[in-house]
């Protein structure tokens, strides 16, 4: 069995949000997601533990995962249909400083959402992508996915949409260059821009 030691999340102990979870490493990959369930400082849950494995297989001894909102739930159709727009606007800005910080030395962004960001009753995650990657933008990142599903959207991370995808393949999976201009340029055309507040203090 896997050590956890090392975990590191924010905030440490909530049940209700996470804004990072990850196990810091030399070289780290940044991975966005959608949104948290259930992986904690005590133990990852499927789809982060896939995430390292990924991260592993590309030549990643490290790995932070975010998410287009912080709500934990189990499935993105249980989030609220407005988001709380503090918690919002702080899971962009925090992943907007962890990006421009050293100490990780990221050097490439993996998009993981899937299909669920097309979510009918959740069409701020659309907006949550288009801000991110407009912001991931200003740093010196590769932008990369697991491949794109018939939407177009990055593929999710999840052990079910990788197997999905690769089949007995899903664990040697590579990432592959995303062409984040063209999909921001698609996004941008479904959604409403709302302007960007700055909040900095985490709760």
């Amino acid at each position: 069995m896997k050590s956890n030691r090392g975990i590191i999340c924010l905030p440490k102990k909530d049940g209700e949000k996470r804004f990072v979870i990850g196990k810091p490493g030399k070289r780290n990959l940044l991975c966005v997601g959608i949104n948290p369930n259930t992986a904690d400082r005590s133990k990852l849950d499927p789809t982060s533990r896939n995430v390292e494995k990924i991260a592993l297989n590309n030549g990643y001894d490290g790995w932070v995962l975010v998410n287009l909102y912080p709500r934990r739930t189990k499935k993105v159709s249980f989030l609220e249909r407005e988001p709380d727009k503090k918690l919002f606007w702080q899971n962009l800005n925090l992943i907007r400083s962890i990006a421009s910080k050293s100490q990780f030395g990221f050097d490439r962004v993996w998009l993981a959402w899937g299909n669920d960001i097309d979510a009918l009753h959740q069409p701020y995650l659309k907006e949550s992508a288009y801000h991110l990657c407009a912001m991931l933008r200003e740093f010196d990142l590769d932008f990369v996915s697991a491949g794109t599903n018939n939407s177009g959207h990055p593929t999710h991370p999840s052990p079910q949409a990788m197997a999905q995808k690769f089949g007995k393949k899903s664990k040697d999976v590579t990432l592959t260059s995303f062409d984040v201009k063209s999909y921001m340029t698609r996004v941008r055309k479904t959604i409403k821009i709302h302007h960007e507040i700055i909040i900095n203090s985490i709760e």
